[in-house]
């Protein structure tokens, strides 16, 4: 179904929803009328006397706890608004595990009753603030970069790819280079090994160093931006971050491949490095000349879109516009329907049935 069928903008005197955006690292949150997000906080929550990931959950009763305690957050520390006021749009990945979703639903649900909830998939939501339909979306997130080509509206579910290449896989590149270049001094006669230094240095302090120092340059250079490398450098498999985004490509249809080169769409946190869309776009401009993909893919160019918002929220963004219009009316899921049905209905299962995924 075509992203802006049925759009029509909500009455002035409907409160605006709820647009939330739940990163492995960090949880946007803010409302349907806005161009950009009241907060970016953590993901994380202190339960029992200990921080912990909404994601590092241990079933469904601790993530059960773990999301409530994040809403609490969200709505009485950074919205300040009553959650039974207001709908819900969720920005989501299509990959999102099933017990992630339905404990998340039964949070809004049944713990803060919200009136109804639409689901968006982010990498469909990524296409809105730039007025497209077809891309080819790049999330480059906290633990994975996950590559999506949508065509027409219509996520091509067949195409997409994934690889542990984001945030992580940088920060584990600074704390090696740190151990293997580092030097500890301190007052004591014998300071302490480098290697114990690194291990005690936590994922924020890490991440600030990423975001003072860390840059991504042409692959003649290597020193600061050494770390950066990670997401470039081939694994055993000869997969990198523009493979990835080249073998997605080769999976679509022959007709889909043009169209989607010329409409490269990247975001998440882990793409504000700087130098990274450039230095992504140099490489894939490489590898397209060469075996095995200049023989199959037929693309003349590869063009990447420059977005209207910052890389980090630009799904959120896509997520508050979708929200402004009619389809949290007419597509959303009601507060009553989940309580009856008892179970999230998933758009791409038959399971589900034909009833509720229209509702979706």
């Amino acid at each position: 179904m075509p992203l802006y069928e049925g759009i029509g903008l909500i009455g002035e005197k409907d409160l605006h929803p709820v647009v939330l955006d739940i990163g492995t690292a960090y949880t946007k949150c803010g409302f349907g009328d806005e161009t950009g997000p009241r907060a970016i906080i953590p993901s994380r929550v202190t339960v029992d006397g200990h921080e912990r990931s909404v994601f590092d959950y241990r079933g469904g009763d601790d993530l059960y706890r773990l999301l409530v305690e994040l809403m609490q957050k969200v709505y009485f520390r950074r919205l300040l608004v009553n959650p039974k006021d207001r709908p819900v749009v969720v920005v989501e990945s299509l990959l999102t595990p099933s017990l992630f979703r339905n404990v998340l639903a039964n949070v809004l649900f049944r713990h803060y009753e919200v009136s109804s909830v639409l689901l968006a998939p982010s990498h469909l939501m990524a296409l809105l603030p730039l007025g497209l339909q077809t891309g080819l979306v790049l999330d480059i997130g906290h633990r994975e970069a996950v590559c999506i080509p949508v065509y027409c509206g219509v996520p091509v579910l067949r195409s997409w790819q994934a690889l542990p290449l984001g945030a992580q896989a940088v920060h584990s590149a600074i704390r090696a280079s740190l151990t293997e270049h580092g030097d500890v001094t301190g007052p004591g006669l014998e300071p302490p090994d480098v290697k114990d230094v690194v291990a005690t240095l936590s994922d924020a302090v890490i991440e600030d160093i990423k975001m003072r120092t860390v840059f991504v340059t042409p692959a003649e250079r290597a020193t600061r931006e050494q770390p950066a490398e990670a997401l470039f450098a081939a694994d055993a498999d000869n997969l990198t971050l523009a493979t990835m985004v080249l073998d997605a490509l080769l999976k679509c249809p022959l007709d889909m491949r043009r169209p989607l080169a010329a409409s490269l769409v990247v975001m998440g946190g882990t793409a504000q490095l700087p130098g990274l869309k450039a230095r992504l776009l140099a490489e894939l401009r490489r590898l397209v000349a060469l075996p095995p993909y200049s023989d199959a893919m037929r693309v003349d160019a590869i063009r990447l879109h420059r977005p209207p918002a910052k890389d980090n929220y630009l799904a959120w963004l896509g997520g508050a516009i979708f929200g402004g219009t009619d389809v949290v009316l007419t597509r959303s899921l009601s507060r009553e329907k989940f309580l009856e049905a008892g179970v999230l209905p998933d758009w791409c299962s038959l399971a589900s049935g034909d009833g509720a995924s229209r509702d979706l």
